[in-house]
């Protein structure tokens, strides 16, 4: 059986669920504003549990600066690290293919036709 508790305007008894007290016909008379802080503080708290779950998951896909070098790439300034606004720039092989890795400070400066151009297909 639901809880009753005083409608927060009346103090007529409704159940706290209720969606309007059936004598002032105020909306949900059974929640304080102390049930509204206690689900606002849940769902901020999901939505940083998310958040941070996501950044975890993500991160744990990316390439590490520390994993490419001991993979024996090298740091080179390239002409093509320039013209690309690349921060820095590493070549290697894998596989037995040639690889040029690039790390951009800021991936709006990207020129994305450069890349597309010369992806394989």
């Amino acid at each position: 059986m639901a809880k009753l508790v005083k409608c927060k305007t009346c103090e007529y008894q409704v159940t706290q669920t209720a969606k309007s007290c059936v004598q002032c016909y105020t909306k949900n008379p059974g929640l304080t504003s102390t049930d509204h802080l206690i689900h606002c503080i849940s769902i901020v708290t999901f939505t940083v549990a998310m958040m941070l779950l996501y950044k975890i998951s993500f991160n744990e896909h990316l390439i590490q600066i520390a994993d490419v070098e001991a993979a024996g790439f090298e740091k080179h300034y390239q002409r093509q690290t320039l013209i690309n606004n690349a921060a820095d720039g590493w070549v290697g092989r894998w596989n037995s293919e040639h690889i040029e890795l690039y790390q951009f400070a800021n991936i709006r400066l990207l020129i994305w036709n450069f890349f597309q151009a010369r992806r394989s297909g």
